[in-house]
């Protein structure tokens, strides 16, 4: 699956979590969806789990643990219209890409940079963050 926005380019959702990581925009879906999450029968499920192959072609297949009222399914349509940009890709294990920056390699520098553009706090609030910054062990090392 790629994603057209975001710094993670997943290709076909093998490790990426539907809810719980940032795979599409800026935030997770359990984030800006949280009505929807704890309704979802996929809290947990890998994007690769949270649909099917009909033929050539990609569905979604959310589940629910019941109907949703009326107010609710607007909310799904949200979520829908969300990951509308997302296509997903057959046989392709995800890879990581740093996506902020002209480069896509991760320095310290491009994500201080980022950090920077997205806090109006003191500098040092930025270096708290940059510590916490979620990405493979090799990369913290």
């Amino acid at each position: 699956m790629v994603s057209r926005s975001g710094r993670v380019e997943t290709r076909g959702g093998d490790k990426v979590r539907f809810w719980e990581d940032v795979w599409v925009g800026r935030t997770n879906l359990k984030t800006l969806f949280p009505r929807l999450y704890n309704l979802s029968l996929n809290q947990g499920q890998r994007v690769e789990e949270v649909g099917v192959w009909e033929g050539s072609e990609w569905r979604w297949a959310l589940r629910w643990r019941r109907e949703r009222f009326e107010w609710e399914a607007s909310l799904e349509s949200d979520l829908g219209c969300h990951i509308a940009n997302v296509y997903v890709i057959r046989n392709v294990n995800d890879v990581q890409v740093w996506r902020s920056g002209e480069s896509e390699c991760y320095t310290v520098r491009s994500a201080y940079e980022f950090l920077v553009e997205a806090e109006s706090g003191p500098q040092v609030e930025v270096f708290k963050h940059l510590w916490k910054v979620k990405t493979f062990p090799n990369v913290l090392c």
